[in-house]
């Protein structure tokens, strides 16, 4: 069993386990949006680094750094907190608007932006780009019904052409997923995301394929 030092700590640790739940293991907070445990470490958010200082000194998102025998760690070194702080500034400049990120800003020493990552038409911008839902849908419901659509500012969580896909199969797993409460049923905004919400129904197809009546089943897909 590996002993690491976390903030001047020894904490002995499972062999594998990723350094962020060490961290959180020894009472630690630090900030993280892309990390859950029932997916694949990711690394996307940059918001959980953390300074290694030995065997080797390295800045490293501490949600896919495995610990390893004699690791020694500074979560609040001045680097670690500088590069938090910057990716919570480009995070508030794409997400003005969002309460959650400012919160976990404001928590992290930061009250504005230095950035301008959006054009005014997307000033109301709330999807923060963790992958939660598109790796879920990917990953563990294996619909792939969602994906990263774009580069850039204009970056975002999306079907094929923006079309309503019969990938989706109507779990909702990414809506409860969503951190940032974007995938909530909301057809007046048009989410691009494809959810077969109970109050609308997307045509899909899905039900008329899974129904064991053919005549139940060929009267739904005459609506």
């Amino acid at each position: 069993m590996p002993t690491v030092t976390i903030n001047g700590t020894s904490v002995a640790v499972t062999q594998g386990t990723l350094l962020l739940k060490a961290v959180q293991n020894a009472g630690i907070h630090i900030p993280t949006l892309c990390h859950h445990d029932a997916l694949a470490p990711y690394g996307a958010c940059r918001l959980c680094m953390v300074l290694i200082t030995a065997p080797r000194r390295a800045l490293v998102a501490s949600c896919t750094y495995p610990v390893e025998e004699d690791l020694a760690v500074e979560t609040h070194a001045p680097e670690a907190v500088q590069a938090r702080r910057l990716a919570l500034e480009a995070l508030l400049a794409r997400c003005p608007g969002s309460d959650a990120i400012r919160k976990m800003a404001e928590k992290e020493g930061v009250t504005a932006s230095r950035f301008s990552l959006l054009s005014h038409e997307h000033s109301d911008e709330l999807c923060v780009l963790c992958g939660l839902c598109v790796r879920i849908c990917r990953d563990l419901i294996g619909a792939a019904a969602i994906a990263f659509v774009g580069r850039g500012s204009e970056r975002k969580v999306g079907t094929p052409f923006d079309l309503h896909t019969e990938a989706c199969i109507g779990c909702e797993t990414c809506v409860d997923i969503c951190l940032m409460d974007v995938l909530a049923p909301n057809p007046e905004e048009g989410m691009p995301p494809v959810v077969a919400y109970p109050d609308e129904c997307w045509f899909c197809g899905s039900c008329v394929d899974m129904c064991p009546q053919e005549e139940q089943g060929a009267g739904l897909k005459e609506r």
